[in-house]
């Protein structure tokens, strides 16, 4: 029988091996007895020895040999080791660096991940932080700026040079406009600025939808997509700066009425919380059932200010930009979530969508059981009278409206 010629301290490296497996399948903080245990027996109590031989932290083998012999477990108590991080010592900064962040930062438009894409670096943010009145020496370095970012999921991300960017003449002031009045209604305790938003239906069915979860077997959908005879329809409020986030869903069209319902809903949800809100500024994307020149959403709008005795303002993201809306990263973060999972009914959708949870919060989710027809729009003696209630801006009429109400709602 071949037996090894070399000794570690009176141990052949083959024992060597085998303790060391056999400890590392003990769980903690057990295996830590048991180093304490082969210390006493093989290697005269000496954790200096065993250090070397077995490559243990002798401070941890010391402690495993007082367990062994008293046998007594010492339970580490490691939840006050965590060294928080600069966000967390400071909430204020990481405030005022999303407020930084958010006119700048896109989504990913195939929606495939939560990371939010900017052209804005670690340096502009530092300096603009110095620019909104922070004092040089409150402010972390650049380099720990980056790291915040990065923790946030903000990712510098150049524009690919062979890539067309749809830009009309009035990009920039559109966005200028946007900046300007998000800021204005976040710093207006009064006023309430809200995301908006619907998205491409849903096929309710057993298919594969490309995601993955988290289980001992792998989830089972059709090997290949059948007729789906039931879609829904999702919409979306998202409050921006509270995170807290509203969702509705439909089995019919994805029209102008069907989001004013959407948005009915969500008021009526939380007018106690509303109490002291005189102003909704809503951020949309000018999509084809809520544009600036849509009568039908535009009426619908009115009739809601009326009803509540709140100013509307519409605030319109410019064409080819929705990703910039705040909802659009909500979306992503949802279908990411929920891809793993076959949508196979009407009740694992919504409850799907109840279940996810942005910045620690759950969505209030709804279901709207009810046929939406297309194509309505107001005539021309209706039109006249629903413009004689917008006010349009003299510069950007079809992106910045105000709706007063009619009546007041004590």
């Amino acid at each position: 029988m071949k037996t090894s010629t070399i000794n570690m301290n009176g141990v052949s490296p083959e024992l060597v091996q085998l303790i060391s497996r056999l400890v590392s399948l003990v769980p903690w903080p057990y295996s830590r007895q048991a180093m304490g245990d082969v210390t006493v027996n093989l290697l005269d109590g000496k954790p200096r020895v065993a250090e070397d031989v077995f490559g243990w932290g002798r401070f941890g083998v010391n402690l495993g040999i007082d367990e062994y012999k008293t046998g007594i477990i010492c339970l580490n108590d490691l939840s006050n080791r965590h060294r928080k991080t600069t966000e967390e010592n400071n909430p204020e900064l990481l405030h005022d660096i999303q407020e930084i962040m958010e006119p700048y930062s896109e989504s990913e438009s195939s929606l495939r991940t939560t990371l939010l894409y900017t052209n804005v670096t670690a340096q502009s943010v530092y300096d603009t932080l110095i620019a909104n009145g922070w004092p040089e020496e409150s402010l972390p370095t650049v380099r720990t700026i980056s790291n915040i970012l990065n923790r946030h999921e903000y990712k510098l991300r150049t524009v690919a040079k062979d890539k067309v960017q749809k830009k009309t003449p009035e990009t920039d002031l559109i966005f200028e406009n946007v900046r300007r009045e998000n800021l204005l209604a976040d710093n207006d305790p009064e006023n309430l600025r809200v995301s908006t938003d619907t998205k491409t239906s849903i096929a309710v069915c057993e298919s594969s939808r490309g995601g993955q979860s988290r289980g001992l077997v792998p989830v089972k959908a059709s090997d290949h997509d059948m007729h789906h005879e039931v879609k829904l329809v999702p919409g979306g409020i998202l409050e921006p700066v509270s995170g807290k986030s509203f969702l509705f869903f439909g089995n019919s069209a994805k029209t102008a009425d069907f989001l004013a319902d959407g948005f009915e809903k969500w008021y009526y949800e939380k007018k106690s919380d509303l109490v002291n809100i005189k102003t909704i500024t809503i951020n949309l994307d000018n999509g084809p059932e809520c544009s600036g020149r849509r009568t039908q959403f535009l009426q619908r709008m009115i009739e809601f200010s009326d009803r509540t005795g709140l100013r509307i303002r519409l605030i319109y993201y410019p064409a080819y930009h929705s990703k910039y809306n705040a909802i659009e990263r909500y979306w992503a973060g949802l279908e990411k979530s929920w891809n793993g999972y076959l949508l196979d009914s009407v009740e694992t959708v919504l409850k799907r969508a109840g279940n996810f949870a942005r910045r620690g919060k759950k969505a209030i989710v709804t279901f709207l059981d009810k046929e939406y027809e297309k194509g309505i729009k107001l005539v021309n003696a209706e039109k006249d009278a629903m413009e004689s209630r917008l006010q349009r801006s003299p510069t950007l009429p079809w992106w910045d409206i105000t709706i007063e109400p009619k009546t007041v709602i004590l």
